[in-house]
């Protein structure tokens, strides 16, 4: 061949021992088991070398080792890309979803979490608590109360627990989990197997910070006074669920001094027909007063005092509470005037409506008819003309 270096030919018979030098060019066999070629056939294969020993490649196979490098990243960046946005897609659903779980949709049971067991719970509740047509929780919190009755509480096989004993055993444990129970300072006794007249603290460990009151009917051990009452160290969290509702034996219901406590009131209170005492203060509690809560004919006491958040205007329907004698309703954001309908309250000894955003007079028929009544605030509002020289009255 014509060339400006050198070359030399060798047979595979033949190898070259040769030391290659600068312009020199050195010729390889194939491979003899190769199939392209035949026994002693010669191959001519041109190596260049650089003079320092190294070998100088072809610029088809330099090109070509460069090309493929290239298609190399080009895919890993591909690759890298696409995993990049599943990834960001899928967080994005899974927070979505997990958002939408807690804030905006709606609970759904999932069929197969509840075993025949849970059956057997529900036919007993049923006459007193029917969930619905097809026997499904419609909570969360109804469900975990079902599970604990169902596979956690031993009372469940005791012959004398009834329906009602049962249905109140599934209130207080959803009451439990509704309000961050095992954050209280004393759970010890709930969902427990014993009597829930046994779950509230014990006379010798209340304190004035915190103690749990549970009074039951001697002879049908129907519970009859729930009192919660906390301080700072040891608040209810969450809020008052409407299972509330259910316990038609109640007397006195009062949860009191858990600011962490918030919602609005339950509508559902409105069926505890034979409560005497309702007393919600010093909450969190937003919203205005049910309607239904001036169903409560035998009520004297109705504390919501220091919820800060409560609003709207004082209801007429109060007149309905014919024996009401306490009627707390300072430290809130109640708006509009005081209606007059309150003066028919004649067995009304302290009215309490002080801090609020209440406008226009205070109605002469209150301080004139409420005869009882020693103590009637109307202080912290825009009271126009408050008599300032009845002592009852504080302006």
């Amino acid at each position: 061949k014509k060339s400006k270096k050198k070359s030399k030919s060798v047979t595979m018979d033949e190898p070259n021992s040769d030391t290659p030098k600068l312009g020199d060019v050195e010729v390889g066999t194939s491979d003899s088991n190769s199939n392209n070629h035949s026994e002693g056939e010669t191959r001519e294969l041109v190596v260049e070398h650089d003079g320092h020993g190294d070998t100088v490649q072809p610029w088809w196979r330099t090109k070509k080792t460069l090309l493929s490098a290239a298609l190399t990243v080009i895919v890993i960046v591909v690759i890298v890309v696409v995993a990049v946005v599943i990834t960001g897609n899928n967080t994005s659903s899974s927070s979505s979803a997990t958002s939408g779980a807690t804030e905006s949709e709606p609970y759904v049971w999932t069929p197969g979490t509840f075993g025949p067991e849970y059956y057997e719970v529900v036919d007993k509740l049923s006459p007193l608590f029917p969930l619905n047509q097809k026997n499904i929780p419609t909570s969360k919190l109804q469900e975990d109360a079902l599970l604990w009755l169902t596979y956690e509480d031993p009372s469940l096989d005791t012959p004398s627990l009834s329906p009602q004993l049962l249905l109140e055993r599934f209130v207080m444990a959803v009451l439990y989990n509704a309000t961050d129970g095992s954050a209280w300072l004393d759970k010890d006794m709930w969902l427990t197997e014993t009597s829930i007249c046994e779950w509230g603290t014990s006379p010798s460990e209340a304190t004035a910070e915190y103690h749990v009151k549970m009074m039951c009917d001697n002879t049908t051990g129907f519970l009859e006074e729930l009192v919660v009452s906390t301080k700072a160290s040891s608040t209810m969290h969450g809020v008052l669920p409407t299972e509330l509702g259910l316990m038609t034996n109640l007397k006195i219901l009062s949860i009191s001094n858990s600011p962490e406590l918030t919602g609005t009131i339950p509508t559902q209170l409105g069926n505890l027909k034979a409560l005497n005492q309702l007393v919600l203060q010093a909450n969190g509690l937003s919203g205005s007063i049910p309607k239904h809560i001036t169903s409560y004919n035998r009520l004297t006491l109705f504390n919501v005092a220091m919820n800060q958040k409560l609003s709207g205007t004082i209801p007429s329907r109060l007149e309905n509470l014919l024996n009401l004698e306490v009627l707390w309703l300072n430290d809130n954001a109640f708006e509009g005037t005081i209606p007059s309908e309150l003066s028919t309250l004649i067995g009304l000894y302290e009215l309490w409506l002080h801090n609020n955003d209440l406008v226009g007079t205070l109605p002469e028929s209150i301080y004139q008819d409420l005869t009882m009544a020693y103590s009637i605030r109307v202080d912290g509002n825009s009271i126009e003309d408050c008599p300032t020289d009845i002592p009852a009255v504080i302006c």
